[in-house]
């Protein structure tokens, strides 16, 4: 779709240079802020598998501050689709911590040959 949207034909229709920088400012900033937290939550150590979980609640998150800060109409369907995610985020972080400590089983035993759990 991108090729069809043609953005740069929009900034003939703002009229006013502050109202431009504000949408190049939406477009820009937080996708600059989730990359930078994303890279700086995995170089700290953070499991990739976990890092992937953690994203996923940046939607909930921006459903959050649009109905707190920008008064966004809240439905019984936008609240089961929220329901929905963190249920999935919690399975998969379960999911992901029972593998990590499965997998961490098999090297232990299977670097001795004794369970050193």
């Amino acid at each position: 779709m991108m090729p069809l949207a043609q953005p740069w034909q929009m900034i003939r229709h703002v009229s006013n240079i502050k109202l431009l920088f504000l949408m190049i400012s939406l477009g820009l900033l937080p996708s600059a802020l989730s990359y930078i937290c994303y890279m700086g939550g995995i170089s700290r150590g953070v499991e990739l598998s976990r890092a992937g979980v953690i994203s996923s609640v940046e939607l909930v998150v921006s459903v959050a501050i649009a109905w707190l800060l920008m008064g966004e109409s809240f439905s019984l369907i936008k609240f089961s689709g929220i329901l929905l995610m963190l249920l999935s985020i919690l399975i998969a972080s379960r999911n992901a911590e029972a593998l990590g400590e499965a997998s961490g089983e098999a090297i232990n035993k299977s670097s001795t040959g004794i369970d050193q759990t």
